[in-house]
């Protein structure tokens, strides 16, 4: 199982439940910030009412997350602002 992350302009990414290592959602200025830590990448969505959409990841239940996008789940509605995608930083004892 994978989730789609749609991102302007850097493409879209799959990345597979599998690879998720954990979540973690904190309140910012200006709504909340969730990040989601991948083997390979790290994922960071903000906007607001993410514990909605937190829960819905928790599930396995999201296969597409968009800006702008919204979740109908019963749930209050999370509106995603921005996804930011960074590859994760493998660290070697070689210098």
């Amino acid at each position: 199982m994978f989730t789609r992350f749609e991102t302007n302009p850097t493409g879209d990414f799959l990345l597979p439940y599998s690879g998720l290592l954990f979540a973690r959602l904190t309140p910012a200025s200006e709504g909340e910030i969730l990040t989601l830590t991948y083997i390979t990448h790290t994922v960071t969505i903000s906007g607001s009412k993410l514990s909605a959409l937190l829960q819905i990841i928790h599930k396995g239940r999201a296969e597409t997350i968009r800006v702008a996008s919204s979740q109908a789940d019963g749930n209050p509605t999370p509106s995603v602002r921005g996804i930011t995608i960074t590859e994760a930083h493998q660290e070697s004892g070689a210098q």
